[in-house]
């Protein structure tokens, strides 16, 4: 959730990207076969290279994630290591569907309207965007729509509700639609459990060798500011 900020955020509805739209053939990367997802997800032929690291102990700075695949909102089963070796990192958003703050940000990814973002602060504050928001992140989404980092938004569920399913996946993508970031179900925990997630929406990030680069149990703070490192250094 056998899910992926990037946001693994974790929203679908314009067009998809198809299995082709970046086959590497002019870009230097591996070539991918055609993608097997309906959401044209990229595709791994040498996953099985990066082993298969055990669940424990818990994911620190450094560790390799461990083999994660869950269902997604069209339905498919997505494994993802499938998002490695693209030359791009990886962006985990854990969140749930309580959590308004992860709507918030999912909102955004969907239309790029930050007004999404601007939310009503504790009395004596000052109004604005939420505390781990900035304008200079303004170009976020179309980082997420060019691939220089891949988004997977990972939901999970400890309520008396039950597990985050399927069904909350497509929920959630009807509610905040874009076509390059898979929603999966933490339907067991485990990347909750191996990020030691407290609270939400909480970022981390993965090299493209699905190596933990950015760990946060709690906020999307530090991984927001290296994108913003990222984007700084692209204009």
């Amino acid at each position: 959730m056998r899910h992926s900020l990037f946001v693994i955020s974790l929203l679908i509805g314009c067009e998809k990207a198809g299995p082709d739209a970046n086959n590497g053939s002019d870009s230097g990367l591996p070539t991918i076969p055609p993608s097997p997802y309906t959401g044209g997800w990229p595709v791994n032929p040498d996953k099985d290279e990066l082993g298969d690291p055990d669940w424990s102990p818990p994911g620190t700075v450094g560790a390799q994630v461990p083999h994660f695949s869950a269902v997604d909102q069209h339905g498919d089963i997505v494994d993802l290591y499938d998002f490695a070796g693209r030359g791009a990192p990886i962006v985990v958003d854990m969140g749930t569907i309580f959590c308004g703050p992860c709507k918030a940000m999912a909102a955004y990814l969907s239309t790029g309207d930050m007004s999404h973002l601007v939310w009503d602060p504790p009395e004596g504050a000052e109004p604005g965007y939420y505390p781990w928001w900035s304008e200079d992140y303004a170009g976020l989404r179309d980082m997420i729509a060019n691939e220089e980092i891949y988004w997977i938004t990972v939901l999970f569920n400890e309520s008396v509700s039950g597990p985050s399913d399927q069904a909350e996946c497509a929920e959630w993508d009807e509610a905040y639609p874009n076509p390059h970031i898979p929603v999966l179900a933490d339907t067991n925990l485990e990347l909750k459990t191996w990020l030691d997630i407290q609270s939400y929406p909480t970022l981390n990030l993965l090299s493209e060798d699905m190596v933990l680069e950015i760990h946060s149990t709690g906020g999307p703070y530090e991984v927001l500011r290296h994108l913003g490192d990222m984007m700084a250094a692209g204009n």
